[in-house]
């Protein structure tokens, strides 16, 4: 008896290893199957962060663009203000030239007419039709063209 319980013995001793080695075989082909479904998942994990890398970059370009084009208008409407300025400040200074011209225009005349009020001469560098009438009065320049024409 002690034969057959040993055989037993050594039987499921046996068994117990056999099974201990199926048990090691199927968790290593779990782990290998899980190991692979991991790998899958991260190549999904990593396209999918690709993916949101591009669309964020995208959106980058997309604000920087935005950006530069709101930079370029901004110095668009700085150099047409600066611009303006110009032609407002040119045409300031042309209108004061102007009125200053004016104004001695009129003080020469007013002087001018001032200096010969009393005088019934002409003023020198005065001729008609080339015949030098200056220094003369009316009636002596009316002679002398009528002696002449």
């Amino acid at each position: 008896m002690s034969k057959v319980k040993e055989a037993l013995k050594k039987d499921l001793a046996n068994d117990k290893k056999e099974k201990i080695l199926e048990n090691k075989e199927q968790i290593i082909e779990n782990l290998e199957e899980n190991k692979e479904i991991l790998e899958q998942e991260n190549e999904k994990l990593e396209e999918k962060e690709q993916v949101e890398q591009s669309e964020e970059i995208e959106k980058d370009n997309e604000n920087t663009t935005c950006e530069k084009e709101d930079k370029q208008k901004q110095i668009d409407e700085t150099s047409e203000m600066k611009n303006i300025d110009f032609l407002h400040k040119y045409t300031i200074a042309i209108t004061i030239i102007s009125v200053l011209l004016f104004i001695g225009l009129v003080v020469f005349s007013t002087v001018f007419g001032l200096v010969n009020r009393g005088s019934n001469k002409i003023v020198r560098g005065v001729s008609i039709n080339g015949i030098e009438v200056s220094g003369l009065t009316r009636e002596e320049a009316k002679e002398i063209l009528i002696r002449v024409v």
